[in-house]
């Protein structure tokens, strides 16, 4: 080391020692005036315009939707918590019609190079909206210390969202089978109305109504009809369902697989929903009531202790299959096979 610094010339050693002399007594106040005044306004751009990524700014997402059914729980006191929950599920229409609408700005954080939301900040973004769902969606039963973990997630891209665009992340329940639990994330912006004089342009999907045999629209490339199938598939899922009736655009699908869990255990969605007071049943719901009510908080039922039940095999499997031949559930169920079915290939 001393033959390294006896080769280097009087000057910049003397410089050198200067500076980590001035280090040592105030590093910021000694490095600010060697770096120019662009330079440090697009470092202070930088930090600003990324704010809402900044650290810990997701968990505090995640730990708000965790913690606000907890502090409710506690606020209320259990019974009431569950009560009330359950009066206010019955107001949204049930499960099959409870929606969570989470409002988000595309922001220079979440973006990609072109300006646009990047795909990657969509699961991101839907950690905290799936979470609160998911809490709100079983909260008599989280009250015994269960909780939703997650699997795997699907998504499908139809639109952009460019940045400084805001948009809403609407969730709900597709479904279940006897270990997951499937939730749907739209990813939805509203355009602004346009004048009544101007054209409405193409979204470049035709109507699934329009021209001659079933409808189906199929993309056409240089004359020749296109040997994508998926492709075909896809604008026919666009022109049915990005355009909601409320005026809104749908940018992106997202299905999320959850299993819910109390320890290492998991527990089949038919029993955590009968536990959840689902059942149309007031029989049942009180059976599920006292069960969450006693003095383990059902948890000795939840951990296999339903498997006793005389209709364990059955438990559950009457909830929200009033109508036989449009089930919601069973047709969520089928969807996610053929998913799942098609990624096996690989």
């Amino acid at each position: 080391m001393n033959a390294l610094t006896a080769s280097l010339p009087t000057s910049l050693l003397n410089n050198l020692r200067s500076l980590v002399a001035g280090l040592g007594d105030n590093p910021i106040s000694a490095l600010l005036p060697t770096i120019p005044g662009p330079v440090r306004f697009l470092i202070l751009a930088t930090f600003i315009l990324h704010s809402p990524s900044w650290p810990f700014t997701w968990h505090i997402r995640i730990l708000s939707s965790a913690l606000k059914p907890k502090l409710r729980e506690l606020r209320m006191g259990r019974l009431n918590y569950i009560n009330d929950w359950k009066r206010d599920l019955e107001k949204k229409g049930g499960m099959k019609n409870y929606r969570y609408r989470y409002e988000r700005l595309a922001w220079f954080d979440d973006c990609d190079y072109r300006l646009h939301l990047s795909n990657s900040a969509y699961p991101k973004n839907a950690d905290p909206v799936e979470l609160y769902f998911g809490q709100n969606m079983f909260a008599p039963l989280l009250t015994s210390n269960a909780f939703l973990a997650m699997g795997a997630r699907h998504y499908n891209f139809f639109k952009e969202i460019p940045v400084g665009a805001r948009y809403v992340i609407e969730t709900r329940c597709g479904g279940w089978d006897e270990k997951w639990l499937y939730l749907v994330s739209e990813f939805i912006i509203y355009p602004k109305k346009r004048s009544p004089k101007s054209k409405p342009s193409s979204n470049g999907t035709k109507s699934p109504n329009s021209g001659s045999g079933s409808g189906t629209a199929t993309p056409m490339i240089n004359g020749d009809l296109s040997k994508s199938r998926i492709e075909e598939i896809k604008k026919s899922w666009m022109a049915k369902r990005t355009h909601r009736d409320d005026g809104g655009v749908v940018c992106c699908l997202g299905v999320s697989e959850l299993c819910i869990k109390i320890g290492r255990i998991t527990i089949p969605p038919r029993i955590a929903l009968w536990a959840t007071l689902q059942h149309p049943s007031k029989t049942e719901q009180d059976r599920a009531k006292a069960i969450l009510m006693s003095k383990d908080h059902g948890v000795s039922f939840l951990k296999g202790g339903w498997r006793d039940e005389p209709n364990a095999a059955t438990l559950g499997n009457d909830i929200y299959c009033d109508n036989a031949e449009d089930n919601w559930v069973k047709e969520g169920n089928e969807s996610m096979e053929m998913v799942v079915r098609g990624l096996s290939g690989f």
